[in-house]
């Protein structure tokens, strides 16, 4: 197969929970906007050949401008994510070139993503059909029920945490998700739309540092390790 390999960011984040009143992905850390920091490390990656972003509509123009003025060489396209991470997902893939073999769909928010584990996810969504990169449990897991009372202890050797980037050939996850708009099924991720389907997803490991901005605290721990580094 010599298809290309396109990523997809979801990028359509309000910033909530940062507690911020500028949306997500254009929060600074260490004085550069966290979507810009997201897609440096798949720009940089030889594997990837483009770039798609979902953006809120009205952020279309001024987000294009903004990956341009930092040099985004590989930006395909911003479109207008929908009103779910879903649609968002979904209004990406339908923006990927036709000759796409393999498809990355990556949160905006995880601006530490590992180069290792973006090749390994590409190298299995090609075996298998789809990846997710992703960390095993270490913490004991409990399954718990009505009045906070602890129905079970899981066995933490089954569990894994998912990450992104979720990784899938391109014809069958665009399938799924088509799949799974005629039915009217809503998924918690992309591996979960290409597992109702009826195929197959693997693990893979992802680096130690392949956190998710979702607190002030973490713009807090991002900008100490890019210090750090």
């Amino acid at each position: 197969m010599n298809g290309k390999v396109i990523c997809i960011v979801a990028a359509g984040g309000s910033g909530q929970r940062l507690k911020s009143r500028v949306a997500k992905p254009y929060v600074k850390i260490a004085g550069v906007p966290l979507i810009v920091r997201t897609l440096r490390v798949f720009d940089a990656i030889k594997a990837i050949d483009g770039i798609v972003v979902a953006v809120e509509p009205a952020r279309i123009a001024s987000c294009r401008k903004l990956l341009r003025a930092h040099g985004i060489a590989k930006l395909i396209d911003v479109v207008a994510g929908g009103e779910t991470r879903q649609g968002s997902v979904y209004n990406g893939l339908q923006a990927a070139p036709e000759d796409t073999e393999i498809v990355l769909i990556q949160d905006c928010a995880r601006p530490f993503t590992d180069k290792a584990s973006v090749i390994a996810s590409i190298r299995a969504a090609r075996e298998f059909g789809g990846a997710v990169v992703g960390v095993p449990a270490t913490d004991t897991i409990k399954e718990v029920g009505a009045g906070a009372r602890v129905t079970r202890t899981v066995d933490r050797r089954s569990i894994w945490y998912a990450q992104t980037p979720q990784t899938f050939r391109f014809a069958e996850i665009r399938s799924a998700y088509e799949e799974a708009r005629d039915r009217g099924i809503a998924a918690t991720d992309d591996a979960n739309l290409f597992e109702l389907s009826g195929r197959t997803v693997v693990m893979v490991p992802s680096g130690t540092k392949n956190m998710k901005i979702t607190t002030p605290e973490d713009i807090q721990l991002a900008e100490y390790l890019i210090k750090r580094k």
